[in-house]
């Protein structure tokens, strides 16, 4: 894995393996990773309720997911558009990370990022 979003797209291939395709399309299609820092894996819902629902019905298979990666337990949090702005992340940024990827893969990064816009 080279980046948070590589954490990340590995997190929701381990909860697909327990949840439906529907699920993870239904609560996860608005949640972004932010960063992780400080045994903390962060991430941000700007749909309130998505972000409760995900917080009392799915964080568990999210932590577990995590420890299956890093073999360590740590903290999940879910940042609002308020909670994400107060930590210095405007909602407009758009994060990109690259590493050692071919040409296609970085194109195609880019493009992904850039329809969230």
């Amino acid at each position: 894995m080279n980046s948070i979003s590589d954490v990340w797209q590995s997190v929701l291939s381990r909860l697909q393996e327990q949840l439906s395709e529907t699920t993870i399309r239904t609560w996860f299609d608005e949640v972004d990773v932010v960063t992780m820092e400080d045994s903390a894996f962060v991430l941000h819902c700007s749909n309130s309720f998505k972000k409760s629902t995900i917080e009392t019905r799915f964080m568990k298979h999210i932590k577990a997911a995590l420890k299956d990666i890093f073999s360590s337990d740590l903290e999940v949090k879910i940042l609002n558009d308020e909670q994400l702005a107060a930590a210095g992340v405007p909602a407009e940024l758009v994060r990109m990370s690259c590493g050692l990827e071919s040409a296609e893969d970085l194109i195609a990064d880019i493009a992904q990022a850039l329809d969230k816009v």
